[in-house]
This record gives C-alpha cells, sequence and structure tokens, in this order.
C-alpha cells in the first residue's frame, strides 16, 4: 500500500447520482494537465499519520489516503487537498478553525448461518453479510432524486 491503491478515475466524474458525466473516451478530457481519457487509473495512497488503530477491533485500523495521479501528483480536486489547501490559507491570516467529525457507519446483518465447509477451516472464512439499508445513498439522486 505504500505506493498508493489502484482506483479507477471515474469516481472523480460522477454526479451525486453515481453516473460518470465526463465523456471518458473523448480526446481531451484533463485535470490538472493529466489526461483522464480511458478512465485511467488513480491512487489512494495511505497517510501513515492518520493511522488510527480500532479498540473495538484489534486487527483492524483506519488509515486516510490522498487522491494522486499515477505520476504521483496530487489530484487538486480532493477534498483533503481542498481542506488542506484552504486550512492553509486561513492559516496565513492568523486564523484557525475547529471542525467536528461526521461519523458515518454502515450496520450488516448475517446472511447465512456458519455451518458451511468454508466455516470449518481454521481461521474460517468469514460469514456472508448483507446492508441493512442503502447506506451511502442516502444524500444522492438516486434515493431522492
Amino acid at each position: 500500500l505504500a505506493s498508493g491503491l489502484s482506483v479507477p478515475s471515474t469516481l472523480i466524474l460522477k454526479d451525486t447520482a453515481h453516473r460518470t458525466v465526463f465523456d471518458v473516451w473523448k480526446d481531451g478530457l484533463t485535470l490538472d494537465g493529466v489526461s483522464l481519457a480511458g478512465a485511467g487509473d488513480l491512487l489512494l495512497v495511505p497517510d501513515a499519520s492518520s493511522f488510527t488503530p480500532l479498540p473495538w477491533s484489534p486487527h483492524s485500523a483506519v488509515i486516510l489516503c490522498d487522491l494522486a495521479y499515477r505520476s504521483g501528483q496530487r489530484v487538486s480536486v480532493s477534498p483533503r487537498g481542498l481542506l488542506r489547501r484552504a486550512m492553509e490559507q486561513l492559516a496565513a491570516t492568523g486564523h484557525d478553525a475547529v471542525m467536528g467529525l461526521e461519523v458515518e457507519f454502515q450496520v450488516f446483518s448475517v446472511s447465512e448461518d456458519g455451518l458451511g465447509h468454508a466455516q470449518a477451516t481454521f481461521p474460517p472464512a468469514p460469514l456472508a453479510t448483507r446492508n441493512t439499508t442503502q447506506g451511502w445513498t442516502f444524500l444522492t439522486k438516486t434515493r431522492y432524486g
């Protein structure tokens, strides 16, 4: 993960209905001087300073990532980058901002009994789960459109 995790560039080319709104097959589609034609991958680059172990899950942690092009250049419109620049500009005026965190989560239900062959090994395969809500669609046109 140190060099980043590939993700499709269409993640930043979508509207609130999750439709890709830019013609990724058209020549000349650029952002920050980088061609996005063909929907080439971007990178999620982990920020080691954000590594936070989860106390309720001893083998788990959360780590935030910065969005970058394959060259390593940061994507200017990534939310973390925009906030970082805004905070730098605010600090330059002698001010500071205090913000809160909106914690989001997803609740799942177990969708199998766990008695299959895959659970008879050690370590057992994880149980299949399913969403109990539409989760990620709460604030999109898909749900309220």
